[in-house]
């Protein structure tokens, strides 16, 4: 099967490059959350078209059941990202009570052969990881179908040779493709899947994960760890190790818990996912026990980098959520920065608490610092895409 070759729309100074999952503006990115990208894409689709907001809840919050805040959330950072006014909309524009339509002029073009977007870059693999299988179908260990995702997506997009999509977005394609490998290799661009399983027997652990050619099927590496379910952390290691031993990707996996960005603490791990899983769901609703488990995370284990990076992203969202509101509050950007500086206090080689803070600061209108913290983040993990967004 041929992937399906890549398109961009342009309209007005504003171009999203589909292939590369980003929007740009007179040619410089454009911050935007999966979501919201996932929405700008839908109504692009559809120009001039009048998309319900029953389409909208099916095709971005798929089997998820979220509120009417969601959507107008992400409404209201796409209005922000465009500098679109919507009393005055000169590109999403309110149906009420039915709907939102685009009003602009919209192009749509195919990636030329041999551009970015068309073919990856040589000598690199695009991979996906997808959300383990809970074997057993067991409720207490259930949050580990995300975390080992999590973990094992964040180490191997590490590795040389290998360009790894984030989660949220491999969630939201596997959802559309409905489990097809083939569809979600032409919906991401990605040659390989990494798909796997765990089962919990008593205190024993098992994960077992596999690389998969998404147009053949043909397996292409494999990996099993067993041990002790408060050992998961080396059995993540391990994993992800031999994966990248038979792939050919190449780098040392940093070892669990070695650094104040991971945590040794088996339960502050465990709320530390459970809070990222929250804030994924965009739902106004869920943030509060999200931060309720980032708090948890950190009394746990006050030195976990990451949960003080998940924590400032939740009162962001809080803050962000104020602005939609017309009553920016100030005190809870300020609680953001705050807490994501603490993350880098902690771990100053962690690149995701650097290129949050550039983020939070282009929101304080402070980019020139933004701008140094984007390139600390490009500096400390150059292989990433996602960072390089922020310059």
């Amino acid at each position: 099967m041929k992937p399906a070759e890549p398109r961009t729309y342009r309209f007005g100074p504003f171009a999203l490059d589909c292939g590369a999952f980003r929007l740009t503006k007179d040619g410089e990115p454009v911050a935007l959350s999966p979501k919201v990208l996932d929405l700008l894409r839908y109504l692009l689709d559809r120009p001039a078209t009048l998309v319900t907001k029953e389409d909208l809840f099916r095709a971005i919050w798929p089997d998820v059941i979220v509120t009417d805040n969601a959507l107008t959330q992400a409404v209201s950072e796409l209005r922000q990202a465009l500098g679109d006014d919507p009393s005055k909309p000169a590109y999403v524009q309110t149906v009420a009570r039915r709907g939102y339509r685009f009003i602009a002029p919209v192009s749509a073009h195919t990636a030329a052969a041999g551009s970015p977007s068309a073919a990856p870059e040589p000598g690199v693999r695009a991979s996906a990881v997808l959300d383990f299988t809970n074997v057993n179908a067991d409720p207490e260990v259930d949050w580990l179908s995300t975390g080992i995702a999590e973990t094992v997506t964040n180490d191997l997009r590490t590795l040389r040779g290998l360009r790894v999509i984030d989660r949220v977005r491999v969630v939201e394609s596997m959802r559309r493709a409905g489990g097809a490998l083939a569809r979600l290799g032409e919906d991401l661009g990605v040659e390989l899947a990494i798909v796997g399983s765990f089962q919990r027997s008593g205190d024993r652990l098992r994960i077992m994960a596999r690389a998969v050619h998404v147009v053949t099927g043909e397996v292409v590496a494999d990996a099993k760890a067993d041990g002790d379910i408060a050992a998961v952390f080396e059995l993540q290691d391990r994993i992800v190790e031999q994966m990248a031993a038979s792939i050919g990707a190449h780098a040392g996996v940093r070892r669990r818990g070695s650094s104040a960005h991971e945590t040794s603490s088996l339960e502050a791990y465990r709320r530390f996912t459970q809070g990222r899983v929250r804030l994924e769901a965009l739902d106004a609703a869920s943030v509060p026990d999200a931060i309720a488990d980032f708090e948890a995370a950190i009394e746990l284990d006050a030195r976990y980098a990451l949960a003080h990076v998940g924590l400032a992203n939740a009162r962001f969202w809080q803050y962000e959520r104020s602005r939609a509101r017309n009553q920016p509050d100030g005190a809870l950007l300020a609680t953001s920065i705050g807490h994501v500086r603490r993350a880098i206090e902690l771990d100053r080689d962690l690149a995701e608490a650097h290129a949050t803070l550039a983020f939070l600061l282009v929101s304080a209108g402070r980019t020139s610092e933004a701008v140094d913290e984007a390139r600390r983040a490009v500096r400390l993990e150059p292989e990433y895409w996602g960072h390089h967004f922020r310059l």
